[in-house]
C-alpha cells in the first residue's frame, strides 16, 4: 500500500465515476497537505489497481434517525460507563476500484487495509469505520461487516454505515 502525498503522481485511473477518477489524478496530494485525508493506492507495479481516501468523523445523536436509534446503538456498544454523546470514527470518503478490475476482492482488500490500519496501530481512540454508501454499495459493505445507522432518506444520495472495530482480531 502506498500513501499519496504532496508530490505524488496519479496519472490515469478508471473506475466508472468520474469524480473518483478525478479526485485520486487531481485533489488526493492537495487533501494530504491541507491535513484533511489520506489517501492510500493499491498498486501492482505502476498500475493503480484501486484507492482509498480516510478522514476523521464521529457518531452523534445528529447520524442517527433519532434519540431513540441513537440510544439503542449506544446499550448495543457500550456498557452505561461508557455512554458518550459522540464515538470517534474513521470516515472513508472514497473507494474505487478500476473499472476493468471491478469484483475481484480489491475493494474488500482496501477495507481490510483500513481496518487494521486503525485498529491495530492505535494511533488515537477510534472505535469505528463509517461511511456514506451510494445504494448499489450498500450489499458490498454489508458483506464487509458494515451495519446501517439511519434507514430515512432525505435529501441524501447515500446511506450511512458503520463498521465496529472492536470485530478485527489481531
Amino acid at each position: 500500500m502506498e500513501q499519496v502525498l504532496d508530490n505524488s503522481e496519479v496519472v490515469e485511473f478508471e473506475c466508472g465515476d468520474e469524480d473518483l477518477n478525478d479526485f485520486i489524478i487531481n485533489d488526493a496530494g492537495n487533501y494530504h497537505r491541507h491535513l484533511l485525508s489520506e489517501s492510500y493506492l493499491l498498486k501492482e507495479g505502476e498500475l493503480l489497481i484501486a484507492y482509498v481516501t480516510i478522514l476523521n468523523d464521529s457518531l452523534d445523536i445528529d447520524s442517527f434517525d433519532d434519540r431513540t436509534a441513537f440510544n439503542r446503538f449506544r446499550r448495543k456498544h457500550f456498557v452505561n460507563s461508557k455512554r458518550l454523546k459522540s464515538y470517534p470514527a474513521i470516515k472513508i470518503g472514497r473507494l474505487a476500484v478500476q473499472q476493468k478490475l471491478s469484483g475481484k476482492g480489491y475493494g474488500s482488500v482496501l477495507l481490510d487495509f483500513v481496518k487494521i490500519l486503525t485498529s491495530l496501530r492505535r494511533f488515537s481512540g477510534c472505535r469505528f469505520v463509517t461511511v456514506d454508501a451510494y445504494d448499489e454499495a450498500i450489499p458490498f459493505y454489508e458483506k464487509n461487516g458494515f451495519v446501517v445507522i439511519s434507514s430515512s432518506r432525505s435529501e441524501s444520495e447515500t446511506t450511512l454505515m458503520y463498521y465496529d472495530l472492536m470485530a478485527v482480531k489481531p
